[in-house]
């Protein structure tokens, strides 16, 4: 049966659904499709979102592929215009949202 997880990750916690037991070295894969960003944190369904730091961003021919850290690094990929629209840039403070079934969980070492 899947259950909902809590992954330690430096301290921030992911929440996904995984049939690993507690304890297990896992690693926490979100595409970066499945990441929305906004200015400020709204209230979702999804379960997780984090505050953080645009480190990069790069234009990507339509898109533009945006690089956060949350205290752990994330990769988020938006419309160039979603990205004109909020005036992403490095150094601007953005939270970045995923749900829990977005959340893809691997074995660890």
């Amino acid at each position: 049966e899947d259950k909902v997880a809590a992954i330690d990750i430096g301290g921030r916690f992911v929440e996904a659904i995984s049939d690993y037991a507690a304890g297990k070295e896992v690693c926490a894969c979100v595409r970066p499709e499945d990441i929305t960003l906004a200015l400020s944190k709204a209230s979702s369904s999804a379960r997780n979102s984090f505050a953080g730091e645009i480190t990069r961003v790069v234009a990507v021919g339509p898109l533009t592929r945006v690089e956060i850290d949350c205290g752990f690094p994330l990769i988020a990929l938006v419309t160039k215009r979603s990205a004109e629209e909020l005036g992403l840039e490095k150094g601007k403070q953005v939270f970045a949202t995923f749900k829990a079934t977005g959340v893809h969980v691997i074995k660890g070492n």
